[in-house]
């Protein structure tokens, strides 16, 4: 993927999930794991231009850390911007006034939350999403 800032001319190249360099004969006789594959696995770095600044690492699942500068890829520089672990949960909130496009604005359900209400068919109320909640 491919992140641009056309303002300070900035851009990031992040690989989600890389695949190992293998050839097609050794991936018939080696795993991807004894390759170096690691599943869910971030790489990127971060360029100035034809330049590059900082590079990150991580799992999406688990962790995103951050080298700064290119030249100490041994992790003296790292800062560990996200970890699962100690990062506080957010508290999702209903926006008041949702986009048309918002799903609860589906004919599906505003027609069984209309039928729940004036007591149409029962044990749906369960199923039903609303933003009072």
């Amino acid at each position: 993927m491919m992140f641009k800032d056309e303002i300070n001319k900035l851009h990031c190249e992040l690989e989600v999930d890389p695949q190992p360099q293998q050839t097609l004969f050794q991936s018939w006789f080696k795993s991807k794991k004894a390759a170096g594959y690691k599943p869910d696995m971030i790489t990127g770095t971060l360029y100035k231009g034809e330049d590059a600044l900082d590079h990150c690492t991580g799992n999406w699942l688990h962790t995103l850390d951050w080298v700064k500068g290119i030249s100490s890829l041994k992790m003296k520089n790292t800062k560990r911007l996200w970890d699962i672990r100690t990062s506080r949960l957010g508290v999702q909130q209903s926006a008041a006034n949702p986009l048309e496009s918002d799903c609860r604005h589906r004919k599906d359900l505003v027609y069984l939350k209309a039928q729940v209400g004036s007591g149409g068919p029962q044990g749906l109320g369960q199923y039903m999403y609303t933003s009072d909640t």
